[in-house]
């Protein structure tokens, strides 16, 4: 990527291991369930995906020790439901040593918080998560130098409550004539299977099953990384077969034709853990990187079950149809 030679450890080879005996159980099994009417296939994609935006990048977190000895963050990063409130409640906790009943956090107030940048690119673990890691860091390193446990002795002491930290991922623009640069700090690396049936009559294609095997570095919160990965599945299958936008003509969401819960396929997500040298307690990011790989790896499970490759999205039956035909 851009000619970066990454210094730490990733997981993407293991990712492939873990996946392995998976595929060829799906392969076995789609050549067992394949007929003259109805052909089973199984496809495979990867991804690997940058958590920030790419350089320059930063967040700034505040740690305090409130009278009663509670902590408090401030930070200014959105969390817009994918669980970084959570996340940031858990990094702090952990930093500190303190009970997550023990934590306040304060986001998205613009006027009392630093800037935590913006709720995109799979970033705000990674450089956010870290940001509220150092300032909790800064704090514990203040109380334990100069021996104290609270804040009243804090206070006898007239030491600050209030620590701050900027977290920049060391990245570099890329060169505009060659390229070369280094983006982002680290990578989050990942590769899905899709299981599918193809109706060879009418060229209508049911997935049956996604397995998603990612490594994300250090998961802190596995149901918000499976909530995460479940929805960029979603947002895949509905790239990869249905959503068709048409300018002046598709003007809802139904004539969009996003996916819902009935279509969505069986899931396994796995997570391989490689902790990353410079995200909270190890961790990457995840996003809208999940759903990347999910319209290939249907794209080649369709070829692999009828012969067909359609290389426009959506793949429709009629398209299957047309190219079976042909």
């Amino acid at each position: 990527m851009c000619g970066q030679v990454i210094d730490h450890p990733i997981g993407f080879q293991e990712c492939m291991e873990t996946m392995q005996p998976r595929y060829e159980r799906a392969l076995k099994e789609a050549k067992a369930k394949t007929t003259a009417e109805m052909k089973h296939g199984v496809g495979l994609a990867g991804v690997w995906f940058g958590p920030g935006r790419s350089a320059p990048d930063q967040s700034e977190a505040w740690a305090e020790l409130l009278p009663n000895d509670t902590l408090q963050v401030w930070i200014g990063a959105a969390d817009m439901g994918q669980g970084t409130d959570t996340m940031f409640w858990q990094v702090a906790a952990e930093t500190m040593g303190f009970p997550i009943e023990r934590v306040r956090i304060c986001t998205t107030d613009t006027e009392i918080t630093p800037d935590g940048n913006f709720s995109a690119g799979s970033r705000q673990t990674y450089v956010s998560g870290r940001a509220v890691q150092m300032a909790v860091e800064e704090l514990r390193k203040a109380m334990k130098e100069n021996r104290v446990n609270n804040y009243e002795e804090m206070k006898a002491k007239g030491l600050p409550f209030l620590y701050k930290a900027v977290n920049k991922p060391v990245t570099s623009r890329p060169d505009p004539k060659t390229g070369q640069g280094v983006p982002w700090e680290t990578y989050s690396f990942g590769i899905q299977m899709a299981e599918v049936a193809v109706e060879v009559k009418t060229g209508k294609v049911s997935v049956l099953k996604v397995t998603s095997v990612h490594d994300l570095g250090t998961v802190i919160n596995v149901l918000n990384v499976e909530g995460q990965l479940h929805g960029g599945i979603a947002m895949g299958l509905g790239y990869a077969l249905m959503e068709e936008f048409a300018y002046t003509k598709t003007d809802s969401f139904a004539k969009l034709r996003i996916p819902r819960a009935k279509d969505m396929p069986e899931l396994e997500v796995i997570t391989v853990e490689v902790p990353r040298k410079k995200g909270p307690f190890g961790a990457s990011g995840t996003a809208e990187y999940a759903d990347v790989p999910t319209a290939p790896a249907i794209a080649n499970a369709i070829y692999n079950a009828c012969g067909v490759r359609v290389r426009e999205l959506p793949i429709t039956p009629e398209k299957i149809k047309q190219a079976l035909q042909s």
